[in-house]
């Protein structure tokens, strides 16, 4: 049996995610907050604090990524921090 994506309003969904481009930093630092759980990272510039919270905003809508395809990214990233991987 396949996954199932919660239902989604798309056009809501497209909108806060276009509006994002209109906050300033300290609003894009509270979404941050509000969606990771703690401030981002003074080193995060404003594209990426922008593109981070439209992806979550998008995850939380219709779904993560399944669970095989994110230990794969983890095995990935683990080969790639030792080295056997090329």
């Amino acid at each position: 049996m396949g996954r199932r994506a919660p239902a989604v309003d798309r056009e809501a969904l497209a909108a806060e995610i276009a509006g994002l481009s209109k906050l300033g930093m300290e609003d894009l630092c509270e979404r941050w907050k509000a969606l990771f759980g703690k401030a981002p990272s003074w080193a995060i510039g404003r594209s990426v604090l922008t593109r981070a919270i439209a992806y979550r905003l998008q995850e939380r809508a219709c779904g993560g990524l399944k669970p095989s395809t994110s230990r794969l990214l983890v095995r990935v990233a683990e080969e790639s921090a030792t080295g056997s991987s090329p």
